[in-house]
């Protein structure tokens, strides 16, 4: 730059520099006598390049050149002020869009020319996307796909696109745009969410809504969309004031969904009935098998253990699906983990072939109580131990039932608790499916070997008892599988003697009158008979309705014995209350294959539950519990 170069202003200089846009002075020969650093950057020509170039500059094409001309010799000779739009050359060839507001200013070496450049390519290239966003949205909005909504909170007023009624085939303008007509239309289970998130924006908690509901179609039928808005305008503070949105149909994807999910429970229930079908025919075989053995007067104790072994395992099935079906009510036992062991093993032993010894090991200690539900606590550990017999793989062996004392918490709260380990030397569980085998209906074994509910439901009773259950397994060297219970603080062994069950023998006592209701025959006639054999006089009924007939016209009796769940309009519980109502001092006992939550609550209020398959000597001892007046 020579000495008789205009030099604009330090003052000025200082304001330019820190401008971010590109700016530029030029003399009256149309050579550069500033440029800051942002004009140097838009362009790709270093400073001195710059000053170092005449006309015509290097960042303007050639084609330009009469129109930059022009409009440099209109700024210098009328003193005024212009603003175009031109293109610009980088250094590298790259033409981009540029916007120049000319003014001149007076030096006292001269006038110069000022120029403020902003690059447009990044403002065209966003114009270009707006513009191509509403052309789809317009062509969503007409193909009635998408509908648009609008709600400003302040003044209270709505709009809609007219797809918004014509999604769910309405005409637009049936109702009136407003979020009380909305709310009136939205499926009674999915307002409360949907109503909770637009609580949440419209109390500034969040600046997105977004909720799938069902609405109601003009045909009756139930249209499901998905709704989201965003917050566009707020007050100062930051209260929200106006809400844009979209709303689709998502009818389709929601069909897709449900079959899909039809087709997983088709599989699983394809799954748990080739399980079922292979464990109950063992079961069958198994009692079908020993009756024939006790025709030919064979070892009948032995003979029996053997049933009520295959019973057990019947028992557990049953109780397990209940359980994973939710029907089954939990119910918690105060027991002794040592003394269930130790009467437990005869059982386990029989649910293992003859080459596989089941080694229990047993602390000698105090009992060691726990509060869960004993019989699925039994079932739990009869699953575990035909998994472990399963995982051996035919191989010789043995497996371990262990308790031990553990503790349970983190380190800032440990409890005592106790481990019941279920251990054996069988193929193991892959490392990969360790976390998925306690997944219902997940099952390792081959197809028609088991349900898949087993480890499942063992880790919802632990839960359900607040303790943990654990698993250790390696590929070829065996699994250990550990149901970890806190101890009871401060238990006594009374509180577990008081629990017990107890085989209670009721031939040589009272002869209690006891009525009998069941609408299985086969059922009433085999309880009759276990009822006759220890002295009580019996009376049966099918259906509820006959037995309150029976209650009035045959009666007194001093004890109901009735199924919970029956194909009538009276159930269990109801019949009892009935039938208290006809006599007051009457005892009732229930039994029950399944009961809901409700009828449970129902039937224990009026008397004591066994649950279906019983043994004689558990019927027994409910009925000298509930009925100890008679006599």
């Amino acid at each position: 730059m020579s000495d008789r170069t205009p030099r604009i202003p330090t003052e000025l200089t200082r304001l330019l520099d820190a401008v971010s846009e590109g700016v530029s002075a030029v003399d009256p020969d149309g050579r550069h006598t500033y440029v800051n650093q942002a004009f140097a950057e838009m362009t790709g020509f270093t400073k001195e390049e710059l000053y170092a170039a005449g006309l015509p500059h290097p960042y303007w094409p050639k084609e330009q050149l009469p129109v930059v001309e022009s409009a440099y010799q209109e700024t210098m000779e009328s003193a005024g002020s212009r603003t175009f739009e031109l293109e610009f050359q980088r250094k590298n060839g790259e033409r981009f869009p540029v916007h120049i507001s000319t003014g001149t200013v007076d030096t006292p070496d001269g006038t110069v020319a000022i120029a403020t450049v902003q690059d447009l390519s990044l403002q065209r290239e966003m114009n270009r996307e707006l513009t191509q966003a509403r052309e789809w949205m317009e062509v969503a909005i007409r193909g009635g796909s998408l509908a648009m909504w609008e709600w400003h909170l302040t003044e209270g007023w709505a709009r809609v696109s007219d797809s918004y009624y014509t999604i769910i085939g309405y005409e637009p303008g049936d109702w009136p745009a407003s979020y009380e007509e909305w709310a009136k239309r939205v499926h009674p289970e999915d307002i409360a969410a949907a109503d909770a998130s637009m609580h949440a924006v419209v109390s500034g908690a969040t600046t997105v809504y977004a909720a799938d509901h069902r609405m109601l179609r003009a045909d009756g039928e139930w249209e499901w969309l998905s709704a989201i808005g965003y917050v566009v305008e707020s007050m100062p503070d930051g209260q929200p004031v106006r809400i844009l949105g979209t709303q689709r149909s998502i009818q389709e994807e929601k069909l897709k969904e449900q079959r899909l999910q039809e087709v997983q429970r088709t599989q699983l229930v394809d799954q748990l009935t080739i399980g079922l079908t292979h464990d109950f025919n063992n079961i069958l075989l198994i009692l079908g098998g020993y009756l024939e053995l006790l025709d030919e007067e064979i070892d009948a104790a032995e003979v029996r253990e053997e049933m009520r072994a295959a019973l057990k395992r019947g028992g557990a099935l049953t109780r397990s699906l209940l359980d994973y079906a939710r029907r089954a009510p939990a119910t918690t036992d105060r027991v002794d983990l040592r003394a269930l062991l130790e009467e437990s093993s005869t059982l386990l032993q029989s649910a293992l072939p003859g080459h596989l010894r089941l080694r229990v090991e047993v602390p000698d200690t105090a009992p060691l109580q726990v509060d869960v539900g004993r019989d699925r606590l039994e079932n739990s550990l009869l699953n575990l131990i035909v998994n472990a017999r399963d995982a051996m793989d035919g191989r010789k062996g043995e497996i371990q039932l262990r308790l031990r004392l553990t503790e349970l918490g983190d380190a800032d709260d440990r409890r005592a608790a106790v481990a019941i380990e279920v251990r054996d030397q069988g193929v193991g569980i892959p490392t990969e499916l360790v976390e998925q085998v306690t997944e219902p209906l997940f099952t390792t074994k081959p197809p028609g070997k088991g349900t898949g509910l087993g480890l499942s439901m063992a880790k919802k009773l632990v839960e359900e008892s607040n303790g943990a259950l654990e698993i250790e397994s390696e590929p070829e060297v065996g699994t250990t599988i550990r149901l970890v219970f806190p101890i009871v603080a401060g238990a006594d062994v009374d509180d577990y003697e008081a629990d017990a069950p107890e085989v209670r023998r009721v031939a040589g006592g009272p002869s209690l009158r006891i009525l009998v209701v069941d609408d299985e025959t086969e059922i009433k006639r085999m309880v009759e008979r276990m009822l006759a054999r220890a002295g009580h006089v019996t009376a049966s009924a099918d259906d509820p309705r006959n037995a309150l007939r029976i209650l009035r016209e045959e009666g007194p009796f001093d004890l109901l014995l009735t199924d919970v769940s029956m194909p009538y309009t009276i159930d269990g519980p109801e019949l009892a209350r009935r039938a208290l109502a006809l006599d007051p001092r009457l005892a009732v006992v229930f039994m029950t294959g399944f009961m809901d939550s409700e009828q449970a609550a129902s039937a224990r209020a009026l008397g004591p539950v066994m649950e279906k398959p019983f043994r004689t000597a558990e019927m027994l001892d409910l009925i000298a519990e509930a009925a100890p007046r008679a006599g």
